[in-house]
C-alpha cells in the first residue's frame, strides 16, 4: 500500500471519529441531565399528577393523551413482589436513561401490545431465560426483557422496573396518573380531553423542573470533550496536509495546463468532501444496524464537526493550490 493509500485511509479515520466524538459527547452530556433530575419519573420540564375518580378504561386515558399535541410521558406507577413498577407510555423523544445492556424501551416497543420490560440492576436475580431470550414475571404477566437499566456505580433507576403501558389490560380505579410534560404547560388540554371521554378527572398535584443549576455541571462534562474534539481536529488538520502534500506534482500539472486556483481548489475540496460523505454512509449504517438508539446522536454529531471541517479543507487545499508552481518537482 503506498503513502498516497496510506493518506486516504487515515483522513476516511479521522473524519470518522470526529463526529463520532461528539456524538458521544451530547449522549452523555443528556445521560448526566438524566441523572441529575434524581426521578425516574421527571424527566421533562413539567409533572402534573391527574387524579382518576371511579373507573376509568386504559385506553380511553392513552387516547386522550396521545390527542394532545404535546410530546410527553405518561406513568402509571404499580407494585409486585417487592418490585417498584412504572407502567410508561410517551410521545416524542424520550430522556435517554443510562443503559447496563440492550436498549430502553424503544417507540415500537411502547406502542406494542406485546409486554416488553427494560429493568433496573436491582432486580436482574428476577429475570429468567427461553433460550437466549430474557423474561421478567410481574402482575401483568411474563415481559419480554430489552435492556438492563443502571450504570457500573449505583443509580436511583436501579430499583424500578419500566414496562409499556400498552400491554396492560388493567382499568384505573380511583388513582393517580403523573404526566411529564417536555414542554412547560398548564396540562389543561389533557384533562379536557378524558373528560370529553368521560373520565371524571381533575388535578391532583404538579411540579416544574430548574435546569439552571446544571449549566456548571454540564460545562463539567463537557470540556473533556472539547479537549479530544480539538486534539483530533488538529489531527485532521495534519492529515489534511499530508494527503494535499502528497498531491502538489498533480497540483502543479492542473495548474500548468490551465486550470485556475479556484478550481483546482473546488476539485480537491469535492474530492475531500466525498470522504465525509462516505464516512457519513458507514456511520450511519452501523449505527442503523447496531446502534439504533444513538443515530440521531451520531447525525447531530456530524452537524457540529463538518463546519469545522469544510474550514479545515478550505484552509489547507487553498494553500496548496496557491503554492508557486516551481515549488513543484517532477
Amino acid at each position: 500500500m503506498n503513502s498516497r493509500r496510506i493518506s486516504r485511509l487515515v483522513l476516511l479515520i479521522m473524519i470518522m471519529i470526529m463526529p463520532i466524538t461528539a456524538m458521544i459527547m451530547i449522549y452523555h452530556i443528556s445521560v448526566c441531565r438524566t441523572l441529575e433530575k434524581g426521578s425516574p419519573f421527571f424527566m421533562g420540564k413539567e409533572s402534573i399528577n391527574y387524579y382518576i375518580e371511579g373507573r376509568a378504561n386504559k385506553d380511553d386515558v392513552l387516547k386522550a393523551f396521545k390527542e394532545i399535541g404535546i410530546n410527553g410521558a405518561l406513568y402509571r406507577l404499580d407494585n409486585y413482589e417487592g418490585s417498584r413498577i412504572i407502567k410508561l407510555f410517551y410521545k416524542g423523544d424520550y430522556a435517554n436513561i443510562p443503559m447496563k445492556s440492550g436498549h430502553f424501551l424503544n417507540h415500537k416497543e411502547i406502542e406494542s401490545k406485546e409486554p416488553y420490560a427494560a429493568v433496573g440492576a436491582g432486580h436482574v436475580d428476577k429475570i429468567t431465560y427461553e433460550g437466549n431470550k430474557p423474561y421478567i414475571t410481574l402482575s401483568g404477566g411474563v415481559y419480554r426483557v430489552v435492556g438492563i437499566i443502571g450504570m457500573n456505580e449505583p443509580t436511583f433507576f436501579d430499583d424500578f422496573i419500566y414496562t409499556n403501558y400498552m400491554a396492560d389490560n388493567s382499568d384505573l380505579v380511583d388513582e393517580v396518573v403523573e404526566v411529564d410534560y417536555f414542554v412547560v404547560t398548564n396540562g389543561q388540554d389533557f384533562l379536557n380531553r378524558m373528560l370529553g371521554k368521560n373520565i371524571n378527572a381533575k388535578f391532583a398535584g404538579y411540579g416544574m423542573m430548574n435546569d439552571n443549576s446544571k449549566l456548571l455541571n454540564d460545562i463539567k462534562y463537557i470540556k473533556y470533550f472539547v479537549l479530544l474534539l480539538l486534539c483530533i481536529g488538529i489531527s485532521i488538520f495534519m492529515s489534511l496536509s499530508f494527503y494535499m502534500n502528497s498531491k502538489m506534482k498533480e497540483v502543479a500539472i492542473r495548474r500548468m495546463v490551465g486550470g485556475s486556483v479556484n478550481k483546482v481548489i473546488a476539485y480537491y475540496a469535492l474530492e475531500i468532501l466525498t470522504y465525509i460523505f462516505f464516512s457519513f454512509l458507514i456511520c450511519f449504517t452501523i449505527s442503523a444496524i447496531w446502534f439504533n438508539d444513538y443515530r440521531k446522536y451520531m447525525i447531530l454529531g456530524y452537524i457540529i464537526t463538518v463546519p469545522a471541517l469544510l474550514l479545515m479543507i478550505v484552509i489547507v487545499v487553498s494553500k496548496e493550490a496557491k503554492r508557486n508552481i516551481s515549488e513543484a518537482y517532477f
